[in-house]
């Protein structure tokens, strides 16, 4: 209302000045450059008033119009982008439920219609790869390669190395490697090779990486690093320590026999040689070569600590054919604790490495009549190896048949 009386106003004004300069039009003379305009004061008074009124009525009209479709102007412009927001949460979706092949098209469908492209990219080739875990053999080649060509599309957006997209680098690091891709692995994490000492995951990567690799040296080398971080477990640690040190042993022995293999055992130090994973991975390689004299005084000293299950459970795959002095140590233990499942399993096996029928039997028996013993399927195949060793074969038969119960 108060905009119309403005406008009333103003025209009631230019009447007014419009009669005023009826009698004295005045002359009016614009130049610009080349450009000439000639007019009277009334003239140009008038035609202001009118381009005033017209601007004013247009941008009214106009403003009108896009408050009336601002929806449709959303729609227009965003609409694409809701719906790859809408194609990347239903994909996340069918992602949980393992519907690896719904997962992967909505992914691939949604990549390029929101800032999540790279994540759009990394989803969908782990569905593409746990797809192929799920398909028959004939349908795994092209998930594969369906799987490769998402990292290649993932490439041009991992451009900058640095922490703020580690874990993209890090997805596919790990995907690489469950392809089996070792050099294009080897080649995402030296691009990102300054980072591993701060960050455990990609330490992670790297020591699974050499290890396929067979680089033992550089996974030992890790090993001091790798233990300084409280996101690597112990159990994960022992099984690194374990298997570096049995791939460098066994690398060191076939460069320069056990006479190199010797020396770097000699130049460890104390701590580690009585580590239980180095210990048993150095006497595996000893073992494998037909190297036995000496392993009992290896393991001697171990065998008096108080060692672990999973350490004497490996023990059984070493032959020690002069095991007197390790069952010695083990008969102290059994003293202390004479229904130990786990050193009555470990004398059982330590006789039967020596050769001594009757001790093994009678250990193991005493271990599976025990009511709450911890024995497993090579306890029982043992048993059943030292009763027919002395003749006592339908013995070692029912033996046997509790491994088919």
């Amino acid at each position: 209302m108060i905009r119309i009386i403005i406008l009333l106003v103003v025209l009631l004004v230019a009447v007014v000045a419009s009669a005023q300069l009826i009698e004295q039009q005045g002359y009016i003379l614009i130049s610009v450059g080349d450009w000439v305009v000639e007019s009277t004061v009334f003239a140009f008074v008038l035609m202001t008033v009118f381009a005033v009124v017209i601007v004013g009525v247009s941008l009214k009209a106009l403003r009108g119009g896009l408050n009336l479709s601002a929806n449709t102007w959303h729609k227009f412009f965003w609409g694409s982008k809701r719906k790859a927001e809408r194609q990347f949460n239903q994909g996340l979706a069918a992602f949980a439920l393992d519907d690896y092949s719904q997962a992967e098209k909505l992914l691939v469908d949604s990549a390029h219609g929101h800032d999540f492209s790279g994540t759009a990219y990394l989803l969908a080739a782990s569905a593409a790869e746990k797809k192929q875990a799920q398909q028959l053999s004939s349908e795994q080649t092209a998930s594969a390669a369906g799987n490769k060509h998402y990292l290649d599309k993932l490439e041009p957006l991992l451009t900058d190395n640095n922490k703020d997209q580690l874990a993209a680098h890090l997805a596919k690091i790990k995907l690489l490697v469950n392809q089996g891709a070792f050099a294009d692995a080897r080649k995402a994490i030296d691009n990102n090779h300054k980072l591993i000492g701060h960050d455990s995951r990609l330490l992670t990567l790297e020591i699974d990486l050499c290890l396929q690799e067979k680089r033992f040296a550089k996974v030992v080398e890790y090993l001091a690093l790798a233990g300084k971080q409280k996101a690597v477990s112990s159990e994960q640690l022992a099984r690194w320590r374990y298997q570096g040190y049995l791939g460098l042993f066994e690398q060191l022995y076939l460069e320069g026999g056990n006479e190199k293999l010797v020396q770097y055992w000699q130049n460890l130090a104390r701590k580690q040689k009585q580590d239980e994973e180095i210990l048993l991975a150095y006497c595996r390689v000893l073992a494998a070569h037909k190297v036995t004299q000496g392993l009992d005084k290896l393991l001697l000293p171990l065998l008096k600590k108080d060692a672990s299950e999973g350490f004497l459970k490996s023990l059984r795959s070493i032959p020690v054919s002069e095991p007197d002095n390790l069952l010695a140590a083990v008969q102290k233990h059994l003293q202390k604790n004479t229904d130990s499942s786990k050193w009555l399993a470990c004398y059982g096996h330590l006789a039967l490495s020596g050769k001594q029928w009757q001790m093994a039997e009678k250990a193991l028996v005493r271990l599976l009549q025990q009511p709450s013993a911890d024995f497993d399927q090579a306890d029982i195949a043992a048993l059943a190896k030292a009763q027919a060793a002395q003749g006592n074969y339908q013995a070692a038969h029912q033996t046997l048949l509790a491994l088919v119960k």
